[in-house]
C-alpha cells in the first residue's frame, strides 16, 4: 500500500515565508513540516519508493531534500487544488492508500493509531474539537463518515478532521471515480478532503477518534510557533 503526500500548494497564506521555500520545507525545531512525516512514515515500514509526493510550487526543492522518494509534478498547481494532484497520482491508488495533507504534523502515537486499525477505510478524526467553521465528520450510529465538510450544523459534528485517510481498493475506486466526475463537472472548488454525501454512503469510511492527541495544520505564519509550543510540550513527535 502507498502512502500520497499532497504538497504542490502555494501556501500563499503563510505570505513572505514560501516564496523562496515550499510551505511543506518549512521548519519547526530545525525539522521540516514533511521530515516529520517521512521519519513517521519510514519508522512504520513505508519504503522510500511507495512514499508519492505531488509537488508543484518550488517543487524542484522538496525532491533535492528528498531525492530517493517517489515524485510527481502537477504543472498547474497554481490554478488547481490538492483534488487535481491526488487525480495525477491515481496510478498509485490501485491497491488502496494512505492520503496525507504535507502541512501538518502529528505525534508517533497518530501514526501508530492509523497503521495499527483493523478497518480497511477510515479517517482520523479529533473528537475534542468541533468547529462549524472548520472541517467536520459526521458518523452515523455505526461509527460509518456520513458528511465531511465545512460549515456543518455543531450539534451533528463528531469532531476535526485531522486528513489524514485510508482507503481500501474498493474504496480507493470509489473515491477515484468521484474526482473523476468532480473533474469532469468543474466541482473540485472545495479541495480533497471533502467527499460528497451520496458518494460517502457508498464507501465503507469509519471514524478513527485521536481523542486529543497532539498534532496541528499549519495555515498561516503563527501557526508555526503554535506548532513550536506543541513539540517543546511533547517529546513524540
Amino acid at each position: 500500500m502507498k502512502a500520497i503526500i499532497l504538497a504542490a500548494g502555494l501556501g500563499q497564506r503563510m505570505g513572505v515565508l514560501t516564496k523562496e521555500i515550499p510551505k511543506p520545507l518549512l521548519t519547526i525545531s530545525n525539522k521540516s513540516l514533511l521530515e516529520y512525516k517521512i521519519q513517521n512514515l519510514r519508522h512504520s515500514g513505508f519504503k522510500d519508493k511507495d512514499i508519492i509526493l505531488v509537488v508543484g510550487h518550488l517543487g524542484e526543492l522538496i525532491i533535492s531534500s528528498f531525492p530517493t522518494l517517489t515524485f510527481i509534478n502537477n504543472p498547474d498547481y497554481a490554478s488547481s487544488n490538492n483534488m487535481y494532484s491526488l487525480w495525477l497520482a491515481r496510478e498509485h491508488t490501485a491497491d488502496g492508500f494512505f492520503l496525507f495533507n504535507a502541512d501538518t504534523i502529528y505525534c508517533k502515537k497518530i501514526y501508530q493509531s492509523a497503521f495499527d486499525c483493523s478497518e480497511e477505510s477510515f479517517v482520523l478524526v479529533d473528537s475534542t474539537i468541533k468547529d462549524s467553521h472548520d472541517l467536520g465528520v459526521v458518523i452515523d450510529k455505526n461509527n460509518k463518515v456520513r458528511e465531511i465538510d465545512f460549515h456543518l450544523p455543531i450539534d451533528s459534528i463528531f469532531g476535526k478532521g485531522l486528513q489524514i485517510s485510508k482507503f481500501s481498493k474498493r474504496d480507493a475506486e470509489l473515491f477515484i471515480a468521484f474526482i473523476k466526475e468532480s473533474l469532469d463537472y468543474g466541482l473540485f472548488q472545495k479541495g480533497v478532503n471533502i467527499i460528497q454525501r451520496e458518494w460517502l454512503l457508498k464507501m465503507h469510511l469509519s471514524a478513527l477518534d485521536v481523542q486529543g492527541l497532539p498534532w496541528t495544520e499549519i495555515d498561516l505564519p503563527e501557526d508555526l510557533k503554535k506548532a513550536e509550543e506543541i513539540l517543546n510540550q511533547n517529546e513524540t513527535f
